[in-house]
């Protein structure tokens, strides 16, 4: 969730004006955040979150969140095999 307002912030300072996310905007800029943070075991940490997180959240903004960084580990691992 920190890392979600980081780049939000980063974004409508750097547009000095409001601006909304879509997912295609979103994923490739949080990918490379993903990439550049060199989280180890990162399958592990997803499967972690998954399994200790509460059902009620999977369909909010956090769902979301979690999504997009299930999303990003599999895009990771499909680049990393080709």
């Amino acid at each position: 969730q920190q890392t979600f307002e980081g780049i939000s912030q980063s974004v409508l300072a750097s547009l000095q004006e409001d601006f909304l996310w879509s997912m295609d905007d979103l994923f490739p800029v949080f990918l490379y955040v993903v990439l550049r943070a060199r989280i180890r075991n990162l399958g592990s940490e997803v499967h972690l979150i998954e399994d200790l997180m509460d059902p009620y959240l999977q369909h909010g903004e956090q769902g979301i969140m979690f999504t997009t960084l299930k999303a990003c580990y599999y895009q990771i691992q499909r680049e990393e095999l080709n």
